[in-house]
């Protein structure tokens, strides 16, 4: 075993405890077939209680192969192997349809047989793309995070790059699959990884990946600074009837002290409590403008205005 190998494996081994049951979602490519076998590697060493979860999307003929290399390979190394085959796939949209029919079922299979992680392959270079996508569509910067304690999930390569996976799958001979449809560039993710990115790399003479890495970890840190206090100030203004003067008073006062990006972070908090979803910052800045006087109303996602009302909000369907 090579020095890269082994120190690869180390570093992704301090991620976990002793005896810890995990689910690791293996699509039969590079990444999650590297992904197994480096848990495979301390699975006895620390304990863990091992299993494999495929999704068949159906998005191309041949698919079913996959699924069958999977669950061979599952039944090779005496691990348990659940199968989901979609149904119904929709013909726009597809990359986020298939990111929710995946979610839903490892959430299903978690609750059902208590895992204690989730672990996907989502490495360095997934980061990169996804941060500049965000950029380019003007979305809302939510980056991949290496932990996601909600959904109990884990992704433990998201310090290595792509080339760090092929070296490491190379050096070891290992066996995974190769889906043609990871070079449709009609995929947005597909046209950033094989064009726009070796293409800005290319141009400013210089792996733009590691930049834009670096970038997506500052944004999360500070994140998860503001949303400490946007937390910690909303135990306070739950505890106020939701739109009334004095949790109007409240924000306004949050405002007012120069903390514009807590108040309306109060705002869209508040806002998903009542409505079940985030209406985004453009609408929660909106609102909190009739907060402070800027304007007399404003329209929610959804289908609501919000607008003064005896000396609070009232929220109503338009």
């Amino acid at each position: 075993m090579s020095e890269f190998t082994e120190s690869l494996r180390l570093k992704i081994k301090k991620n976990f405890n002793n005896n810890q049951s995990v689910l690791v979602a293996t699509s039969g490519g590079v990444d999650s077939m590297v992904l197994c076998d480096v848990v495979l590697s301390f699975r006895e060493e620390l304990k863990l209680n091992m299993s494999i979860a495929h999704i068949d999307h159906k998005l191309r003929e041949g698919s079913f192969e996959d699924a069958k290399f999977v669950a061979k390979y599952a039944k090779s190394h005496d691990m348990k192997f659940f199968l989901h085959e979609a149904k119904n796939v929709p013909n726009k949209n597809i990359e986020s349809w298939g990111r929710k029919e995946r979610y839903s079922f490892f959430s299903k299979i978690q609750k059902e047989n208590d895992f204690d992680l989730i672990l996907t392959a989502h490495n360095a270079s997934d980061v990169a793309e996804t941060l500049l996508m965000k950029l380019m569509s003007n979305r809302e910067l939510n980056c991949i995070a290496k932990l996601d304690e909600r959904r109990s999930l884990m992704r433990p390569l998201l310090s290595l790059y792509k080339k760090d996976i092929l070296l490491y799958a190379k050096e070891l001979d290992l066996e995974y699959r190769e889906d043609s449809s990871n070079t449709n560039i009609e995929f947005l993710r597909n046209k950033y990884r094989h064009d726009i990115i070796p293409y800005l790399s290319k141009s400013l003479g210089c792996d733009v990946e590691p930049i834009l890495c670096n970038q997506s970890l500052v944004i999360e840190e500070e994140k998860a600074f503001v949303n400490r206090k946007v937390e910690n100030l909303y135990e306070e203004l739950s505890l106020l009837e939701r739109f009334s003067s004095d949790w109007l008073r409240f924000v306004k006062g949050v405002n007012d002290r120069g903390d514009y990006v807590l108040a309306w972070k109060l705002v869209e908090s508040s806002l998903l409590d009542h409505l079940g979803y985030k209406v985004g910052v453009r609408a929660s800045k909106r609102v909190l403008e009739v907060i402070t006087r800027q304007c007399y109303g404003a329209q929610v996602p959804g289908g609501y205005e919000i607008r003064p009302y005896k000396g609070g909000l009232k929220l109503e369907k338009i």
